[in-house]
């Protein structure tokens, strides 16, 4: 057997016939795990990209910072949501209810620091804000559905 360098087969040099056309189907059936591949690489960098933002090497900040972002980024979606529906509803001239959520989220906000943290610490801060948007987002789906009856003026994906 004759020997050659390292383990296994020779590899030819031969280059990819289409490698355009080759990433272009990779990337289609990536774009199917495009959030888990999102929040991979967020959950991968996040502690490098806190080191950037706040100029620290301190671990207790970068430790606190990481589950913030962990815990709120997975409710980004719910945040979405509730920025699109209450500034649809303004635009259409109902700001009764995105006003009353606003008022609603800066009264939890205060109220419920106090409690949850005296409780959970600052693990109750990081769910507080993500518990917030949940609330005003329902309050807001609720009125944007009751005006959707009513008028068939707003088009809209959610």
């Amino acid at each position: 057997m004759p020997r050659g360098r390292g383990h296994g087969p020779r590899m030819s040099n031969e280059k990819a016939k289409d490698f355009k056309g080759t990433m272009k189907k990779l990337m289609a059936y990536l774009s199917a795990y495009k959030i888990g591949i999102f929040f991979v690489i967020v959950f991968a960098i996040g502690k490098y990209m806190v080191k950037w933002l706040t100029g620290t090497s301190d671990a207790e900040i970068i430790s606190n910072a990481l589950m913030y972002m962990k815990i709120n980024i997975v409710f980004f979606l719910v945040l979405s949501i509730l920025l699109v529906l209450r500034s649809s509803l303004q635009g259409v001239g109902r700001k009764a209810v995105p006003v009353l959520g606003s008022g609603i989220e800066l009264i939890l906000k205060f109220g419920a620091v106090n409690i949850i943290t005296n409780r959970l610490g600052y693990f109750g801060v990081c769910i507080l804000e993500p518990i917030i948007w949940v609330i005003c987002a329902v309050l807001v789906l609720g009125d944007f559905i009751v005006y959707q009856k009513t008028n068939k003026k707003i088009y809209c994906l959610i």
